[in-house]
């Protein structure tokens, strides 16, 4: 578990259904929790929620240097085989949880209620996609 009332949490996805759901959740389960969205990481990582596919796999192997001991892992995938023997090595050091996609809303509250402190005060989301697709969307609003 997390002890810290402000949580960085890195979201690394190629799927942004999948991402989006997660920060839903967030938003609606953990009722007195401000959800903050950034680009840079401030610090070290609590969270690091990644996709299996392998960009997002390559990422987080970079950004996993910024988990401390006490840091969580949490993967997301398609399909129920894949299990953590196959994880690049450098992502065996953290606390590791496994979700899938389908999962309901209510098991990725209760997995997010047993990782997080009782009462986090902000959770800071990076997530590096939708900082660039703003980015792109700015950049093409402005020609």
């Amino acid at each position: 578990m997390i002890h810290s009332a402000y949580i960085n949490v890195m979201m690394l996805d190629s799927d942004r259904f999948s991402l989006d759901g997660v920060v839903k959740v967030l938003q609606n389960k953990l009722p007195y929790t401000v959800v903050r969205h950034s680009i840079k990481l401030q610090g070290k990582i609590d969270l690091l929620i990644s996709g299996r596919d392998a960009v997002s796999l390559c990422a987080a192997q970079h950004d996993a240097i910024c988990l401390p001991p006490e840091g969580q892992l949490m993967m997301i995938s398609n399909t129920p085989g894949q299990r953590w023997h196959r994880l690049p090595h450098s992502l065996h050091s953290s606390a590791q949880w496994y979700l899938h996609r389908r999962q309901s809303e209510d098991q990725l509250a209760a997995l997010f209620l047993r990782i997080l402190p009782p009462d986090p005060r902000l959770i800071i989301l990076i997530d590096p996609v939708r900082a660039a697709n703003k980015a792109d969307g700015a950049g093409k609003n402005a020609d």
